[in-house]
Formats: structure tokens, sequence, C-alpha cells
């Protein structure tokens, strides 16, 4: 079964700046309305997502020790 999710969640760095205030931490939408942002994902796929968020974060932090060590 699919849920809808938010694609701020999944992407922090876009130029949304995380303004909805219709989702909440895990990144579940709440907003019956019809949204742009507003993905439909089974399982398997908010996992996939998921974890590439938090390997984009992992690679930010990384990033930004290598060019403090410039």
């Amino acid at each position: 079964m699919a849920e809808k999710y938010c694609e701020e969640f999944f992407y922090p760095e876009s130029d949304y700046g995380c303004q909805c205030p219709d989702f909440r931490a895990n990144g579940l939408c709440k907003r019956e309305s019809l949204c742009s942002r507003k993905l439909k994902l089974t399982r398997e796929e908010y996992t996939i997502l998921d974890n590439l968020r938090i390997v984009k974060g992992q690679n930010a932090k990384i990033l930004e020790l290598l060019q403090k060590q410039k």
C-alpha cells in the first residue's frame, strides 16, 4: 500500500527550504488537498529514498570536513 510523502523530506537541498507545514518528521504528508510536492510511495520506495537522503547528508558532512582541511 502506498503512502503519501512530502518531496521536501527527501530533497532538503532543493529550493523549497522545507516550508511545508503539513508534513511530519518521517516525511508523511498530512495535506488533504492537491500538492505538487506530494509523492505516493510504497514502503520499498520510501526506504530507498530515505537511505539516499541519509547518504546525501553524510556526503555533505564529509565534503565540509575535506574543505576545512585545505
